[in-house]
């Protein structure tokens, strides 16, 4: 299995896992499970995880953040707050490659 293809399936399930939890914790804890505090915890490790900070490695990560969340969505209904945190971090995804002008 090559490098791209492990950095994706570990993003996929990442995301996954956060976005679950997210969605059945958040009543109970809404400060750690929020749309920020969310965001922040999938950013942070897909952007640590990502060596290849290139137009393909960020393309590759990014489509590995949507499957996981298409996964999760595809299982069971969401709620808006779990849409706004894949929002926010496609956005992310979109910033980073406009700094590098290769959108």
């Amino acid at each position: 299995m090559s490098q791209l293809s492990i950095l994706y399936s570990d993003i996929k399930d990442f995301v996954y896992i956060t976005l679950k939890l997210q969605a059945r914790m958040h009543e109970l804890d809404e400060s750690f499970y929020s749309v920020k505090s969310t965001y922040s915890r999938i950013n942070t490790y897909i952007f640590t995880r990502l060596t290849n900070d290139t137009k393909e490695g960020i393309g590759y990560a990014k489509e590995a953040m949507m499957a996981g969340f298409e996964r999760l969505k595809d299982e069971e209904d969401l709620p808006m707050f779990s849409y706004d945190t894949v929002e926010e971090l496609r956005r992310s995804f979109e910033d980073r490659l406009g700094e590098r002008n290769v959108l």
